[in-house]
């Protein structure tokens, strides 16, 4: 069982157990191996603690949006959508 299959974003099985709800908000956490874990780390220090909450909020705004696209039988993992909803609000404060 990998980490995928424990906490990643897969709506069938938050439907169906919702003991489940956890995978809510685990998912930004679980990431594919150690190289997209390394550069989700470096891109996070690179700007302020502000970005956050802008990453969680973008992360979860796209999970929904793929939801919506792919249906509920798609598991969903990574902070990569977080990490260009954060390029993107920097963007707009400049």
């Amino acid at each position: 069982m990998s980490a995928a299959d424990v906490g990643s974003f897969y709506p069938a099985k938050i439907k169906n157990n919702l003991l489940q709800y956890y995978r809510k908000f685990t998912f930004h956490f679980i990431h594919f191996n150690f190289t997209h874990l390394l550069f989700n780390v470096i891109s996070l220090i690179s700007f302020c603690s502000f970005f956050e909450l802008i990453l969680f909020l973008t992360g979860i705004a796209s999970k929904l949006t793929c939801i919506a696209i792919f249906g509920e039988n798609e598991r969903y993992y990574g902070m990569n959508e977080g990490i260009f909803g954060i390029l993107g609000a920097f963007v707009m404060f400049l």
